[in-house]
């Protein structure tokens, strides 16, 4: 045993046994040295200035600020991040059609859509949107700024206006295919129908204070808006009819009979204006004494062209078909009615009005006095009628009483 142990050591000291050679020793302690001078002159230093209690805080500091300082840096400047994303979007949210951050606006709502699953929920979001649209299209109107500046601005809105409308229409007809509707989706059809007249209401309200030549420039997509909302209020008063004939409780033969009558009364204003629009007014004031009393008669005859006041007479006609209809209970035939009046007011308007003026609203029962038009047959047309000559008369009097 003794003899092996002598020869393992006598090996050992052989390099083909294991000794390392010279050269490898020094190259590798010069290595090892280079990696250790950083500590070792840290703790120098640190001796240097008060003793060796001064290096291990050092070190301790060194390691404390990559394993915490760092993750901690880190942590703060995600924090940092979220806080500025945060306030960019409170800014966003402020912005209008035309600004920078208007993307990221529009970008947040379409992720909260996307995000968004029930149908419901979705059609109800787009109408908050759609409340934001017409609130922004309200401050471009009254922002004082560069004209072309300013119009360019309005276009995007409308049309934003345009498409989102359309949209909550495709979406609220998916979710009322179902025959068997819950009520909450009854309930969100007459949201949209009052959302879709408020949305109208809220362009017409700001294209009325407009000026002349914006309203020129802004015009046809002002309109192709209009009727968008238009035909989803419409299409969501036909579904609520849909309903109400289906049996759902959750609509009256009442709240449905108001919203015809309303259109009734909406598309008779329009006539109206159209008569004061188009014609030539002239009032002759009669009076009538007594001995007693005395009274004052003020009437007003309005001169139109004979096409204008026959079509103007048609529509008429046609709107108290829709009442007649109403009366009766007969929902769809009414609307159905109202809508090819409106076709004929709207065609008239096109005809007839330039751009500045189709949407200035004129009250002809504030103007005027009263709302109730008759036409007649001028003079010169009875007189011709003797003769056969009837219908050659140049125009057509409208006496509103």
């Amino acid at each position: 045993m003794k003899e092996l142990a002598k020869k393992l050591k006598a090996l050992s000291k052989l390099e083909a046994g294991g000794q390392p050679q010279e050269s490898w020793v020094l190259s590798n302690k010069e290595i090892l040295m280079s990696q250790i001078q950083p500590y070792q002159t840290v703790r120098e230093q640190a001796e240097d200035h008060g003793g060796e209690i001064f290096y291990y805080a050092d070190l301790v500091s060194s390691l404390f600020k990559q394993r915490v300082f760092k993750p901690a840096m880190a942590f703060l400047m995600i924090i940092a991040v979220m806080l500025s994303y945060t306030a960019t979007v409170s800014v966003a949210n402020a912005s209008l059609p035309g600004d920078m951050l208007y993307p990221v606006k529009t970008t947040g709502e379409k992720m909260q859509l996307a995000l968004t699953f029930k149908d419901e929920e979705k059609v109800q979001l787009q109408m908050n949107f759609l409340s934001r649209r017409t609130d922004e299209l309200q401050q471009i109107v009254k922002k004082v700024e560069n004209e072309t500046v300013k119009r360019d601005k309005i276009i995007q809105a409308v049309k934003q206006i345009s498409m989102d409308v359309k949209s909550v229409k495709d979406n609220l007809n998916k979710i009322t295919d179902n025959k068997d509707s819950k009520p909450e989706v009854v309930s969100l059809v007459k949201q949209v129908e009052i959302a879709a007249t408020q949305i109208k209401n809220d362009i017409v309200s700001a294209n009325s204070v407009m000026s002349s030549a914006m309203k020129d420039g802004v015009a046809t997509d002002v309109k192709d808006a209009i009727t968008e909302t238009e035909e989803t209020s419409n299409s969501a008063l036909e579904t609520m009819i849909k309903k109400y004939q289906e049996g759902q409780k959750d609509i009256s033969s009442e709240e449905i009979t108001v919203k015809v009558a309303e259109r009734i009364a909406s598309i008779n204003t329009e006539i109206n204006n159209l008569v004061v629009n188009l014609g030539s007014a002239t009032t002759t004031v009669a009076v009538n004494s007594s001995s007693a009393t005395s009274s004052v008669e003020i009437a007003t005859s309005i001169k139109l062209s004979d096409d204008v006041a026959v079509k103007i007479a048609e529509a008429q006609k046609i709107l108290e078909s829709a009442k007649e209809l109403l009366n009766k209970q007969d929902f769809t035939g009414a609307l159905e009615k109202i809508k090819s009046a409106k076709e004929i007011t709207d065609k008239l308007t096109g005809e007839n009005l330039k751009n500045d003026q189709i949407l200035l609203p004129i009250d002809a029962g504030k103007v005027l006095g009263t709302t109730t038009i008759e036409i007649i047959k001028p003079e010169a047309e009875k007189t011709a009628s003797s003769t056969s000559q009837a219908g050659t008369s140049e125009s057509t009097v409208i006496l509103i009483k």
